[in-house]
Formats: C-alpha cells, sequence, structure tokens
C-alpha cells in the first residue's frame, strides 16, 4: 500500500458535531456503534472516567461535562472511551497505550468526507475529516505547534503529519478545547481504507474509510 498525504481547508465547524455516516459498525470509530446509519457511542464497559455512570451531558462542547476519558454522545449521555484494539494501534511501534490517566487529545469522531480525486496524483483518494478535545493543555492557534498526530498501517507503521498540516487546513473551537482538521489519505485500495490515529499521549483510534 502506498500511503500519502493531501491537505483541504476546514472551512466551518459547527459546535454540534453530528455522528459519522455508516452502513456497519466496522466504518465507525473504535467505542461507536452504526445505529440508523450514523455512528454513536455504544454501551458504557467498565468504570466511568467522569464518574457520573452515564450523567448528563452537552454534546455541542465536547467532553461536554464529561471527565476525561469519556465524550457525550446524541443521547445526552456520558460514554466511555477506550484505546483502539485493531492491528493498526496494537502493533504501533514505540507507542504508549493510553488510559484516564493520560494526557493527550481524544479523538472523538472521523467523519468519512466526499473524497476528492484531485489530491492524489497516484492512487485513490479517502478524505476524512478528525475531530478531538483537549487534554490537559488547550489547543495552540498555530498548526505546527499541534500536538504530534500519526496515521498507523496495519503493520504499526506509523507516519507523523502534523508537520506537513497547512495552517489553513486546522480549525480550533469552542475556546480552543476541540479542533478538527481535514485531510486525504492516498491507497492503491479501491473500495475501503482501514486505518488507526492517534495524537501522541492520546487515545488511539480505528476507523474504516470507505468510496
Amino acid at each position: 500500500m502506498r500511503w500519502g498525504l493531501v491537505f483541504l481547508a476546514l472551512v466551518t465547524c459547527a459546535p454540534s458535531i453530528q455522528g459519522a455516516p455508516c452502513l456497519t459498525d466496522e466504518n465507525c470509530p473504535t467505542s461507536q456503534i452504526c445505529v440508523d446509519e450514523r455512528c454513536e457511542f455504544g454501551p458504557v464497559t467498565g468504570a466511568m472516567t467522569d464518574g457520573g455512570g452515564g450523567g448528563s451531558c452537552d454534546t455541542t462542547n465536547q467532553p461536554g461535562g464529561c471527565g476525561y476519558g469519556s465524550a457525550c454522545a446524541n443521547t445526552g449521555q456520558c460514554n466511555q472511551i477506550v484505546d483502539a484494539t485493531c492491528t493498526h494501534i496494537a502493533n504501533a511501534s514505540g507507542r504508549t497505550s493510553w488510559t484516564s490517566a493520560s494526557t493527550g487529545p481524544v479523538v472523538f469522531n472521523i467523519v468519512n468526507e466526499v473524497d476528492v480525486a484531485t489530491d492524489c496524483t497516484t492512487g485513490n483518494a479517502f478524505s476524512m475529516t478528525v475531530y478531538a478535545y483537549a487534554g490537559t493543555t488547550p489547543f495552540p492557534a498555530q498548526v505546527s505547534a499541534l500536538p504530534r498526530l500519526f496515521v498507523y498501517s496495519s503493520t504499526g507503521a506509523g507516519v507523523d503529519i502534523t508537520g506537513q498540516l497547512p495552517q489553513a487546513s486546522y480549525s480550533i473551537f469552542n475556546g480552543c478545547a476541540q479542533m478538527g482538521v481535514t485531510f486525504s489519505q492516498c491507497s492503491t485500495e479501491t473500495a475501503r481504507l482501514d486505518l488507526g490515529l492517534a495524537f501522541v499521549g492520546g487515545n488511539g483510534v480505528c476507523t474504516t474509510q470507505t468510496r
């Protein structure tokens, strides 16, 4: 597989971010399931990191009153996020496993965007937007100061894409507590692309992008 990166401008970021479209659970990020063709957080397993036991929260400002390591589902209830277990993350060389005691940014949604074929000179473009909320440190105004974001292949090989992000592709909102970045992965795959993503110190996420 050939991995390439081309980045798009994130023009707007609505405070309320709808779940990514899906057909099956495997189309959704880690910890989410496909409900009515939209990704939603699934049933809680294990202790809630926010102590709310699924208490009410605000979906417009992730984690919306839930503690670090949780996110506010569209139902208005806190749900736990877990570290991914797909081979992309499990085999990631040099990556420290993420727990509720970590301090890095938490990826809470990945939206499968309309693919832009011209983004790739070879292979096929798989375009997506990654959304995350901040850990102990708010997101910076300059993309060059963003915590490192890695894309992982099935072998666990990681590519640090942060230094390739132009300022125009990066947006922060909700008082620097959330960020969004849109980019394309170029691949020889024709219909679906499985990959892992993680910030340094943040949760690993498995996602399937389709064309």
